[in-house]
């Protein structure tokens, strides 16, 4: 580090110092603004406003780099409602809440899947019952979406799990993949007699 790099801000120390005394200083600061891995250190006296004998003694570094990384959206799944008991082949929605709790907004739509499994670990191999969209989210920001869909005559009655999952085709990175999943248990029965 030199004192050609980047400022990234100033701190001061509040107190005069006399000879060999110490003093903390500390300094909110902006992150670099280019990706990748960065060394932060600190200059002291970084404007030569004191003459001083030694002054290659005045620069430090954190012996662990930053790395900086671009702003990225992190879907979080929220509530999931869906009716409780359906027939087989009977239509029904389920809507689910997502929010970006990211670092920052994602840029076009959100795709979100509604899968169909037997047990409460629903994840994108289950059974595929539609897809629809939440538009693009801002930081911090919460929409509702709803799919619609239905469960094959081809499985039994019983007790499933429903969930719906953003980004189900990972077209966003994320810092955080795990929080993309809500579910919901659906009682399913046989077709009404007409």
């Amino acid at each position: 580090m030199t004192g050609s790099d980047p400022i990234l801000c100033f701190g001061r120390v509040s107190a005069a110092l006399g000879p060999g005394a110490a003093a903390a200083a500390s300094a909110s600061c902006r992150a670099p603004r280019t990706v990748g891995t960065h060394y932060i250190g600190v200059l002291v006296d970084a404007i030569d406003e004191y003459p001083e004998g030694d002054e290659l003694n005045n620069i430090a570094s954190a012996p662990t780099p930053m790395t900086v990384v671009e702003p990225q959206p992190d879907f979080t799944a929220g509530t999931i409602t869906c009716p409780s008991t359906v027939e087989l082949s009977e239509f029904f929605r389920c809507t689910l809440e997502v929010t970006n709790t990211g670092t920052g907004p994602s840029d076009r739509a959100v795709l979100i899947g509604m899968y169909l499994s037997s047990d409460a670990t629903v994840t994108t191999a289950d059974l595929m019952l539609s897809d629809c969209l939440i538009g693009s989210l801002a930081l911090g920001e919460s929409d509702t979406t709803d799919c619609g869909g239905n469960v094959p005559d081809t499985r039994s009655p019983g007790d499933y799990y429903i969930g719906m999952i953003a980004d189900h085709e990972d077209r966003f990175t994320e810092p955080d993949e795990t929080d993309n999943t809500a579910v919901t248990m659906m009682t399913v029965t046989g077709r009404s007699l007409p």
